[in-house]
């Protein structure tokens, strides 16, 4: 038996589909699986395949990778779970070496706009996968330095995250995207200082109000868009929020009449499907 890992599947890809795409490519598999967040229903954006042996394995990743699923343009490698191979001490040596400098969920985000923002990071990264923290570096004198570091959930989110947004363009820039660790010589205080939007959270919760961060909105969404993914709830107002373009910055900030309306709405409205887009809703933090 081998297990290939495939990435970047559209998140309407399932097990069974997963598991038809490689029988339908002639490989016999024996099982797989389409990981899934906690609450059972939304997709990862990544699999486990176990096929027949090594061989079907290294022709899957061959003939695999980069293959059309679904719409997507899926990642097959071999799965770096599994235990390295012990045939020389030199090899071992090479794998542990590798896993150190991919084996991480910080990202470096460079080139971007001096328009970018933290919260523009966190909804383009959140379509790659879960985000923990986006933060834009900023000068002394509060400007951007044309760069970012975003942390990602999990290994695989990140991973998706370079595969997508490598070369994408974001606030009309093309940035680039790799693993924080390949920038190198900054001193280590610095490299162990976390991103100041998760030094913010963890001593300071944001605390409840009646306005809310809704994310990851489709680009073309507008005020009465917005206002409808609340339909049926108390919603006071509606505003996406625009950059100096005139362009969806992809968020919005929605307001209730109450704390217990806004915390209903959280309930109901966060982590649902918005156009293919999973809406990320939390409380305002005033940014």
């Amino acid at each position: 038996m081998a297990t290939v890992y495939v990435g970047n599947l559209d998140w309407s890809t399932n097990s069974d589909g997963l598991s038809d795409y490689f029988k339908g490519k002639g490989y016999g598999v024996s099982d797989a699986e389409v990981m899934y967040f906690r609450d059972g229903t939304r997709s990862k954006g990544w699999g486990l395949v176990t096929l027949a042996n090594e061989s079907d394995a290294a022709r899957a990743i061959s003939e695999l990778n980069n293959a059309d699923l679904d719409g997507r343009s899926i990642i097959v490698r071999q799965d770096r779970g599994a235990t390295p191979k012990t045939d020389g001490s030199s090899k071992v040596a090479d794998t542990k070496q590798e896993d150190a400098v991919l084996s991480t969920t910080k990202l470096y985000v460079g080139n971007l706009s001096w328009e970018t923002t933290d919260n523009t990071l966190e909804t383009v990264f959140s379509s790659s996968g879960s985000v923990d923290s986006a933060e834009v570096m900023k000068r002394n004198d509060g400007r951007s330095r044309g760069w970012g570091v975003v942390e990602m959930s999990s290994e695989e989110d990140a991973q998706n995250a370079i595969q997508k947004m490598n070369g994408a363009v974001i606030d009309e820039r093309t940035v680039r995207v790799e693993y924080a660790k390949a920038r190198g010589a900054a001193p280590a205080a610095r490299r162990q200082r976390k991103p100041r939007r998760a030094r913010e959270e963890k001593s300071a919760p944001v605390a409840a109000s009646n306005a809310l961060y809704v994310g990851n909105l489709p680009w073309s969404f507008g005020d009465d868009d917005l206002s409808a993914l609340f339909k049926g709830m108390a919603v006071s107002s509606a505003k996406i929020q625009m950059g100096f373009d005139g362009r969806s910055r992809g968020y919005g900030i929605v307001s209730f009449g109450s704390v217990e309306e806004a915390s209903r709405a959280i309930d109901i409205v966060n982590g649902s499907d918005c156009e293919g887009r999973t809406v990320s809703v939390r409380f305002d933090r005033g940014n």
